[in-house]
């Protein structure tokens, strides 16, 4: 938020110098890297050197997907997206926040319709009863999935949703 991106790139450079076995910051030098500053060949690197550290962790690869589908690298993609699906559907509860937007985005790109519309359920009835981190995730997928082509099928998804009130 403050723009201080080549300080928070330095600073990932000695978290992953200090602890090289440790995933996530390397996974968060790739979302700098993405989103921040363009750079998506070292943002490539970085995911796959968090995913080769914690092989399990749904966040690297759901990061990794998205950057695939963004460079148009539909098949690596789609099974990138199926991997992170595969590993955050035994980790949600619908009583938890945890992976539902990994979920909705995975869902979304591989074309199922109903996880998809389950998943943006949950994160929707979240963010209605108050909770502003759901609410929070809710915006970065109509970020996310507008800058991968998803938006449209977003914004169908919500306008069928028991809470398309809210989500207007």
């Amino acid at each position: 938020r403050l723009g201080r991106y080549a300080e928070a790139e330095t600073a990932y450079r000695a978290a992953i110098e200090r602890d090289p076995k440790d995933a996530y910051p390397w996974n968060n030098l790739g979302h700098l890297l993405q989103y921040r500053l363009g750079r998506y060949a070292e943002a490539e690197t970085a995911y796959r050197a968090a995913i080769e550290r914690d092989p399990k962790e749904v966040y690297p690869i759901a990061n990794y997907a998205n950057l695939l589908a963004f460079l148009h690298k539909q098949d690596q993609a789609s099974e990138a997206y199926r991997q992170a699906a595969s590993l955050a559907t035994p980790l949600t509860r619908p009583d938890q926040l945890q992976n539902w937007e990994v979920l909705l985005q995975a869902h979304l790109w591989l074309g199922n319709q109903d996880s998809a519309r389950q998943a943006l359920e949950v994160l929707a009835g979240l963010a209605s009863s108050g909770d502003q981190y759901a609410l929070y995730k809710l915006r970065e997928q109509a970020y996310e999935c507008r800058r991968i082509g998803l938006g449209i099928a977003l914004a169908e998804l919500m306008e069928q949703s028991t809470y398309a009130g809210f989500l207007k």
